[in-house]
């Protein structure tokens, strides 16, 4: 693994730091914290990772979370025979396989932008969709396309903007109902056998 430093800078500039990273065979995990009785304070940061080795390039992937107050409620609507369930009210909490198509619906308190659907490393964009604003409904957002289950279970990413004005995007999983996983028996660990009512 590639020894890395990194510099964190906040909203203001100023130099944040980062000491006692966790280490596995391959990655590290930086836990920042603000000085006691103090909040970080909100803002676009700057982060800078370097390699300690000059022959060696990181392959980075990064991310960042955060405690925020902003909650985002999902839920799926498959009443969408007039202008896609832009005007219903109706909502379950999961979506449900073909031939059913499905529609999401946001609860935000602030703007959202985007939701777009992944597969289950996070790397495939399945399915994506505006967020169109609606008013006098439970879900005050809903998503512009429809949509059919891409997989027995998959990520959901909801793009939006604080009050504040900085982006944030929230990141849930979602399973469908009426789709199974698919298990290769063989492939168990485990026998069976074992689990007669002897």
């Amino acid at each position: 693994m590639v020894s890395v430093s990194i510099t964190l800078y906040d909203a203001n500039g100023s130099q944040i730091s980062i000491t006692n990273p966790y280490r596995t065979g391959t990655n590290y995990l930086f836990s920042i914290s603000p000085a006691s009785g103090t909040l970080f304070s909100a803002g676009i940061y700057q982060v800078t990772i370097n390699s300690l080795n000059i022959r060696e390039h990181p392959f980075c992937t990064m991310n960042v979370k955060g405690i925020s107050s902003v909650n985002t409620y999902i839920a799926y609507n498959q009443d969408i025979g007039f202008a896609n369930g832009q005007h219903s009210n109706s909502a379950n909490y999961y979506p449900r396989t073909a031939p059913e198509y499905n529609v999401a619906v946001v609860s935000s308190p602030v703007p959202l932008q985007f939701i777009q659907a992944y597969n289950s490393s996070a790397r495939g964009l399945l399915w994506a969709s505006p967020l169109m604003p609606r008013s006098n409904c439970v879900y005050n957002y809903v998503s512009k396309d429809t949509f059919q289950c891409p997989d027995a279970s998959y990520g959901i990413a909801i793009d939006g903007t604080d009050l504040d004005g900085h982006p944030f995007r929230r990141y849930e999983i979602v399973h469908c109902v009426g789709q199974q996983h698919t298990v290769a028996l063989e492939h168990q660990p485990h026998s069976f056998i074992t689990l007669s009512n002897n």
